[in-house]
């Protein structure tokens, strides 16, 4: 199915409306809100790139958790610490070495 631009702009809209009452800025402003749970990140706790992956890695394992709570999660993180979600650094290699050393193919 094709759609036309409106037709795309209004699924886009209901899709967030969808997502924000997942996943928002908690009332107090302080922090990342799952309100379905009553669950939520305080910003100073996700303020960084490694803290970023530490939180997804961390929400990744909870049940009621999708794509789209995690994909806003990294969003509001990111707009609330002005870091760009886009180019996030890559890992460097020299922190892979403790993982080679127990063993591990770090060329996998």
């Amino acid at each position: 199915m094709i759609y036309t631009m409106e037709e795309m702009l209004e699924h886009y809209v209901v899709y967030r409306k969808e997502v924000v009452q997942k996943c928002c800025i908690h009332p107090d402003g302080d922090a990342i809100y799952f309100p379905e749970r009553d669950y939520w990140i305080p910003f100073d706790s996700i303020n960084s790139y490694s803290n970023i992956v530490r939180w997804v890695m961390h929400m990744t394992e909870k049940n009621w958790i999708d794509i789209s709570m995690i994909r806003e999660m990294i969003y509001l993180a990111c707009s609330r610490h002005g870091i760009d979600s886009f180019s996030m650094p890559p890992i460097p290699l020299k922190s892979l070495e403790h993982w080679s050393k127990d063993g591990h193919d770090t060329n996998s």
